[in-house]
């Protein structure tokens, strides 16, 4: 009692860190049973900040920093910029042992420092980058691969600044350095108290995840971030989750040429209403399905998709799946003939001659069509032979190149997935054992099942 009574000056908070009398644990309990003092003394809180090592004192840093978070706009700009600075040099230094204890307080001071950079100071989103990598670092449970809530914020100021590459390693780190080496499966969730993480942190993951794979041109492992935001098991529906399935929808189309059925084990809630937040995706899907150019062409020009498209940012890719509907009418035309004029490509694709050999070109340069260019008579010349293959193996090169050819042959490459599978059963059956046990699963599966019993539908 004593203790908890000297934290509600801004002095004996500092007598109690200084002490050093106490184990973290012990001084997490103080800390936590003088919260409402410590929120006070916001306005101190430049002054004990910099009278507390951020090493040494990682616990109460982490307090008076959320502390200053809290505040919002009602900081001054003397405020807010001590506040990114003190922040971004706790979140490159911070004790991991001391932060692990308090994941949701540090996870909160790393999103109001991100927030404050880009949004409310309007700096470069880059310069959150280092110390959002750092904090990640910290965050995480020793050699873990533990997803953090960090990640999201991480991901998003990457797409921010358009560093996809930095954040394309954060998802799959390059030469294998990932959790055991697993370059299939960097990432881990583990028990949530640990980490802090949250279901809107994961569902901001996998959109951000998915956005930057994308914007790396990524295409196959971006759909799998956005189905996997979609499969996160709900009992309502987040918005989230609807911007996922845009994206979704909007990359398939770019990508396969087509949007497959939502897939059964999807949450009842999600596949029933979903749709009803995406129509005007959904009529593009269809309209796109038709394989006719100018039918696309005229659907996106409509006053209204318009509006929603660039209302979600979703314009851009909605110009992809036009050109991806040009390149397939190319495709479907090596079925068909042998040599054809460009000024007959150009027509089919609904494009003029020198745009037609532009995308022919493109497409040849990509794999995805085997054919030459006859500059004297202004022709293309498809390889019969090839076509069939090429337009397959085309789309499945789009996102890894040349290496995916040699990996099949290679035992270290069917090593390293032989033990990413190990290691996901391995997970399994940890979330397995630990449901077994969970008393408040165990009585909503009880009802599940005691109410379908009954249910005569």
């Amino acid at each position: 009692a004593r203790q908890a009574m000297a934290i509600d000056s801004a002095g004996g908070l500092l007598a109690v860190c200084r002490e050093n009398k106490q184990t973290p644990i012990q001084l997490l309990a103080i800390l936590n049973a003088s919260e409402q003092g410590i929120q006070s003394l916001w306005r101190e809180a430049p002054t004990l900040l910099t009278e507390l090592h951020l090493v040494h004192h990682s616990l109460p840093c982490t307090f008076l920093l959320e502390a200053l978070a809290k505040q919002g706009d009602a900081l001054s700009d003397e405020h807010k910029a001590f506040f990114l600075e003190q922040s971004r040099r706790f979140m490159l230094c911070a004790d991991s042992v001391q932060v692990q204890l308090v994941p949701v307080r540090f996870a909160a001071v790393c999103r109001a420092f991100k927030d404050l950079l880009v949004h409310g100071m309007g700096r470069p989103a880059k310069e959150a980058i280092r110390p959002l990598q750092h904090a990640i670092r910290i965050l995480q449970p020793s050699d873990s691969g533990a997803i953090t809530p960090i990640h999201a914020d991480l991901l998003q100021v990457c797409l921010l600044s358009k560093f996809y590459s930095v954040g394309y390693d954060l998802l799959y780190p390059p030469h294998g350095a990932t959790n055991k080496g697993l370059k299939h499966n960097p990432f881990v969730i583990v028990d949530p108290k640990k980490t802090g993480l949250k279901v809107t942190d994961f569902l901001l993951f996998c959109y951000y995840g998915g956005m930057v794979c994308v914007g790396r041109k990524a295409l196959r492992e971006g759909l799998k971030f956005f189905l996997n935001g979609l499969t996160v098991p709900a009992n309502q529906l987040s918005s989230i989750v609807v911007e996922c399935y845009k994206k979704y929808i909007l990359v398939s189309l770019i990508k396969d040429g087509a949007l497959p059925p939502i897939p059964e084990y999807i949450s009842q809630v999600v596949q029933r209403t979903v749709g009803g937040h995406c129509a005007c995706y959904l009529d593009l899907a269809k309209t796109f399905a038709s394989h006719d150019l100018q039918k696309l062409e005229a659907f996106l020009k409509k006053e209204e998709v318009a509006r929603a498209l660039e209302g979600d940012t979703n314009m851009g890719l909605a110009h992809q799946c036009l050109k991806s509907l040009q390149k397939r009418v190319v495709q479907r035309l090596t079925k068909t003939y042998l040599t054809l004029s460009l000024q007959d490509v150009g027509k089919a694709a609904g494009l003029e001659a020198p745009q037609a050999e532009q995308l022919v070109r493109e497409m040849i340069s990509e794999g995805e069509i085997t054919a030459k260019i006859s500059m004297k008579e202004r022709m293309v010349l498809f390889d019969e032979s090839a076509s069939a293959s090429s337009g397959a193996s085309g789309s499945e090169s789009g996102n890894h190149g040349a290496k995916g050819a040699g990996s099949f042959n290679d035992p270290q490459h069917w090593q390293q997935r032989i033990d990413a599978c190990i290691h996901i059963a391995g997970q399994v059956q940890k979330v397995d054992d630990s449901l077994s046990y969970n008393r408040r699963f165990l009585q909503n599966t009880a009802i599940q099942d005691a109410s379908s019993r009954f249910d005569v539908s």
